[in-house]
């Protein structure tokens, strides 16, 4: 019997991390009301209050590097 191997598995998946746009890092936003001097301070729902953003992507081979070939006409 031969075993399978699972590609999903076997395939290595680089984090990256990126400061939040709407609270800007912060993990909560501050409001003005127009009714009074108060603030109004809301937790950020698209980082989950983390002031980060986390981006899964799947590792490439980087056997050869995609340099630009110059010639001289």
């Amino acid at each position: 019997m031969r075993k399978q191997r699972n590609t999903m598995a076997n395939s290595k998946k680089i984090k990256r991390v990126y400061i939040c746009p709407t609270c800007r890092g912060n993990g909560y936003l501050k409001f003005n009301t127009i009714l009074g001097p108060e603030e109004f301070i809301e937790q950020c729902h698209d980082c989950d209050s983390q002031g980060e953003i986390y981006d899964y992507e799947d590792e490439e081979d980087n056997s050869f590097v995609d340099t630009p070939i110059y010639s001289v006409h």
